[in-house]
């Protein structure tokens, strides 16, 4: 190989694994098929990041920084190639392409939306920060929006909220799952003088008593690492089983070390439950819960037999 004295520079810019998260993108045509073999590229401050191609279900992931904002280009033979500027806060997006051959009035074009909660379930009698957010790289957004009613009677309106902007918008409202069994979205959306939508379905779940109580409590708690990475939950969690302890030890008076550590383990499971503990990259669910439970089973085993 010939050498030279020239130098190259090369810029990296790299996401840890307590800053980062996976972020899937879902790239369909006008006619929410799934499109293959679509390439994609992430960049940053003029350094692609992330490159790849959508696999057969026409969805491919990227692990970025939600605090940064990429310029995402989706590129394919025989399509308009889209680009879209964002922070990557949601975990989904979808993206829409049009053909080279639709007419260039098609409504569908370089569309991207996403719709909140995520999922197909919810409880009831408890509030959600229900949005729909769309972004256009094609038409201007003149208005769009969502309405929530009730599935089995689609007249009796639950809530509603609206939006526009030029590139795209974001409405939301903070709404309740009430007595219902089953609610959905009718999304909308109107650009070029064209109306569109469609209707996300959910079935809600009935809790009572104590277990709805520990549900609000566990979504709530769940809430608080809303935003934070890794590390900053980890430093959460640590003061939160830190308190607990302490709280149980005080009022208790129990302070052999077996309840203590029982009373971590418990505590990290339920923090685990609710994403406040990840898992390192690599482990299995519940990875150091997991290993605090066999030190506890462990302990509690040598205490066992020291005593008899």
């Amino acid at each position: 190989m010939p050498l030279n004295d020239s130098v190259s520079h090369i810029v990296l810019l790299l996401t840890s694994t307590g800053d980062g998260q996976y972020v899937t993108f879902q790239v369909i045509n006008a006619a929410s098929q799934p499109i293959s073999n679509v390439d994609v590229t992430a960049i940053r401050k003029n350094v692609v990041v992330e490159a790849g191609a959508t696999d057969d279900a026409g969805a491919i992931t990227f692990f970025l920084n939600p605090d940064f904002t990429y310029t995402f280009t989706f590129s394919k033979s025989g399509f308009i190639t889209f680009t879209t500027t964002l922070k990557p806060t949601q975990s989904s997006y979808t993206v829409t392409l049009a053909t080279t051959e639709e007419v260039s009035d098609n409504i569908n074009q370089d569309i991207v939306h996403t719709i909140a909660p995520s999922g197909n379930i919810l409880d009831n009698n408890t509030y959600y920060n229900f949005s729909f957010e769309i972004i256009s790289g094609f038409f201007i957004i003149q208005s769009a929006g969502f309405t929530i009613v009730n599935s089995s009677d689609t007249s009796q309106l639950i809530g509603s909220a609206s939006c526009s902007g030029d590139t795209g918008c974001s409405a939301s409202a903070n709404i309740s799952t009430g007595n219902y069994e089953n609610i959905q979205m009718d999304y909308y959306w109107e650009a070029n003088n064209t109306f569109q939508n469609a209707t996300k379905y959910w079935t809600v779940r009935k809790t009572s008593g104590f277990e709805g109580s520990f549900t609000l409590l566990k979504r709530d708690l769940g809430n608080l690492g809303a935003g934070f990475n890794d590390f900053t939950k980890m430093l959460v969690s640590f003061f939160i089983i830190l308190m607990i302890v302490g709280a149980i030890t005080w009022v208790s008076g129990q302070t052999s070390p077996l309840a203590i550590l029982g009373e971590i383990t418990a505590s990290t499971w339920f923090l685990a439950s609710i994403n406040m503990i990840p898992k390192p990259p690599g482990a299995v669910d519940y990875f150091i819960p997991l290993v605090i439970t066999v030190v506890f089973i462990g302990y509690a085993l040598n205490e066992g037999r020291r005593l008899l």
